[in-house]
């Protein structure tokens, strides 16, 4: 996980160098990721705390 943390922060920067994409196409890709990471993330929270909560009336139940 700090491997990818770490490089995240350039990846921008290589897709505009090595790769030779313009600023448009970067930045409809980066909106993109952060779209989908937030339905996602909150999608995978309520999952998580129905889960918990299961698993918590599991073993004191």
């Amino acid at each position: 996980m700090f491997g990818i943390n770490f490089s995240a922060r350039f990846y921008s920067f290589y897709l505009l160098d090595q790769l030779q994409l313009n600023i448009s196409k970067v930045t409809l890709y980066s909106s993109l990721t952060a779209a989908t990471n937030l339905v996602f993330l909150v999608r995978w929270g309520k999952l998580a705390n129905r889960l918990a909560i299961a698993l918590f009336y599991w073993e004191v139940g």
